[in-house]
């Protein structure tokens, strides 16, 4: 459970503590690290495990013809996802990310849910790999089984966790620039999970997110902060990124509106994407939302 506006590697490795407290499946056999896919399901290219009466739904790719024949009914061979399945990390360390009215800002939130997702990787023998990415560098990782690697991966998410500060005037990278990256290194069948707010989110992020969902699973992890969700609506604020200043008159239901209107955008863009929205708080530790099922 971290708090503060920055975190440190212990912090993180703490976490797989909290991880091991969690469960890999819900009660339908549903994987969080796979995106909700089922453990057990209809695929190719994955381990056999049997032979079942075909149901509506399945993929009719997998039907089996000889076991159809013979007893004259349809069958469907059914498979298991294999181990040390590909996982891959995206996580956003940005100045847009350095903010936060509660528990802990909006970039330590997201590295609080890599670490837990990287500990449920390595816990359930995957492969664990992805990148973190600043205002305008970025550290990739191949996946690879093992704590070597997710400990590698823990040090560079800190380190540009560490790097955010109020005096930051560097212009940062757009999303779309790191979605091309991480294209690049997710190979088919892998799981990849988006941990950012998508403040910059537009038509070329939505170009790579379909891309990439062609071959491999995605989950959106949306972070965001309670007063990014609802404006205080009882009088004028001054807002400020520390070189410039914006008032704000939240009395008028106008301003209200719209404010909640962009806010709102990105996400009703990715949720009509192939692509698994979840929606993250800074309000609650990120192990107490993955334990009640809000991830």
């Amino acid at each position: 459970m971290i708090r503060g506006a920055s975190v440190q590697v212990p912090a993180l490795i703490g976490l797989r503590k909290e991880a091991q407290k969690l469960s890999l499946t819900t009660p339908t056999h549903t994987s969080w690290l796979h995106g909700n896919h089922a453990s057990r399901f209809i695929s190719r290219g994955m381990e056999f495990e049997e032979v079942r009466c075909y149901q509506p739904g399945d993929d009719v790719r997998a039907i089996d013809w000889r076991v159809t024949a013979r007893l004259s009914q349809p069958h469907t061979k059914l498979f298991r996802a294999e181990r040390e399945r590909p996982i891959l990390l995206f996580i956003d360390q940005r100045q847009s990310m350095f903010f936060g009215s509660q528990r802990c800002f909006k970039s330590v939130c997201a590295a609080e849910a890599g670490s837990l997702l990287s500990w449920l990787a390595v816990n359930n023998g995957d492969q664990i790999g992805g990148i973190v990415f600043g205002n305008t560098d970025y550290y990739a990782v191949r996946p690879r089984p093992g704590k070597a690697n997710l400990l590698r991966f823990l040090h560079h998410t800190a380190l540009f966790n560490n790097q955010l500060t109020l005096r930051n005037r560097t212009h940062s990278l757009h999303l779309a620039d790191y979605l091309q990256k991480i294209r690049r290194t997710a190979h088919t069948g892998s799981s990849v999970f988006l941990i950012s707010d998508f403040y910059d989110f537009d038509q070329k992020c939505e170009k790579y997110i379909r891309i990439l969902a062609r071959h491999c699973s995605l989950t959106a992890f949306c972070v965001r902060d309670p007063l990014e969700e609802q404006l205080p609506n009882d009088g004028i604020y001054y807002y400020s990124d520390g070189a410039q200043q914006l008032c704000i008159d939240a009395r008028a239901p106008q301003v209200q509106n719209a404010y909640q209107e962009y806010m709102q955008a990105p996400i009703k863009i990715l949720q009509q994407l192939p692509v698994s929205v979840k929606m993250i708080t800074t309000e609650q530790p990120v192990v107490e939302q993955l334990r009640k099922g809000k991830i």
